[in-house]
């Protein structure tokens, strides 16, 4: 193991036991910097804390942040079983906000993701659905939802609408 590797995994541990112990201030400083230090080298790693973040950022209430982080770990899933399993944790994510009636939080703060977002089109266009949806445009949902390829992505969408 590198010294990278060394700094890497002690800092994603530490981050796990400290969003454990509920001291999510330190989960979410720790968990940026294993993204920060295993981005383009370490994929899997990088996925992991971005999800390590989107746990704290639930835990805390931030609705917004859970979601961005989550798409960004999508846009940066390096293959389709990843990605696959990303869109099943946001989906997860967004089940958890729905049920607690938080999806009008998510209003005017998704913008930003859907430029971010533009490498991989079908996930803009998720964005973007999803962006419609807390404004309530149904309408503008259903049209955009017809043009994301992803059956994932689309079943998030349609999950969401019910």
């Amino acid at each position: 193991m590198t010294k990278r590797e060394e700094i890497i995994a002690t800092l994603f541990k530490e981050a796990q036991r400290a969003l454990n112990e509920r001291e999510i201030e330190v989960a979410k400083k720790k968990f940026d910097e294993v993204m920060h230090l295993s981005e383009g080298s370490y994929p899997w790693i990088y996925f992991e804390a971005c999800f390590g973040l989107v746990d704290a950022f639930i835990e805390e209430g931030n609705y917004s942040g859970a979601v961005k982080c989550s798409i960004k770990a999508l846009l940066n899933a390096p293959d389709e079983e990843m990605f696959s399993l990303g869109a099943e944790r946001l989906k997860n994510v967004l089940a958890i906000i729905k049920k607690n009636n938080k999806i009008d939080s998510l209003k005017n703060r998704l913008e930003i993701l859907i430029s971010q977002t533009s490498p991989n089109k079908d996930l803009q266009t998720f964005v973007m659905a999803l962006d419609a949806l807390t404004k309530g445009n149904v309408r503008e949902v259903q049209l955009l939802t017809r043009n994301i390829r992803s059956e994932k992505l689309k079943e998030i969408i349609k999950s969401l609408m019910e």
